[in-house]
């Protein structure tokens, strides 16, 4: 039974770095951060993490190689393209906010798109999914795609 448990967390490990790798190929930001690498962040401890090394091993944003940082608190944050908050970490999304540019928020919590993050991550069922409040993508000066925000629950 427990290996089952843990055999279905990575594989919804996977299907998250799946997704928030989609989530950069569909989402514009400005002039200044189409240079130099594309920077996932990931605040807190998560399985997430090592999924999307995987993914960047291999793939690129457009010309840009992706770099994936991982951070323990919301102080050490620094300029990146998405940052991706742990359902652990969640509490500190507000200091996360305040630490960040233009910056696509993905987080693992439920309720989170109404507190500034742009996409959140739904369970439903056994279906991973995810909510979007595109204001909040706006209001940090990205666009998203049409085709991401026909995704969206």
């Amino acid at each position: 039974m427990f290996g089952f448990v843990s055999e279905s967390y990575a594989q919804i490990d996977k299907l998250k770095s799946a997704f928030i790798y989609n989530f950069a190929k569909n989402t514009n930001w400005p002039a200044s951060y189409k240079s130099g690498d594309f920077v996932i962040a990931v605040l807190g401890k998560t399985g997430v993490t090592l999924e999307l090394k995987k993914i960047a091993a291999t793939r690129k944003i457009g010309a840009q190689k992706i770099v994936v940082v991982e951070y323990s608190s919301a102080s050490q944050i620094n300029k990146c393209h998405i940052l991706f908050i742990s359902k652990g970490s969640s509490g500190e999304l507000a200091s996360a906010l305040n630490k960040i540019g233009n910056t696509l928020v993905v987080t693992d919590k439920k309720g989170l798109t109404d507190s500034g993050a742009a996409i959140n991550f739904v369970l439903q069922g056994s279906k991973l999914r995810f909510k979007m409040n595109k204001a909040n993508a706006t209001s940090r000066k990205l666009v998203i795609s049409t085709t991401l925000e026909k995704m969206a629950m």
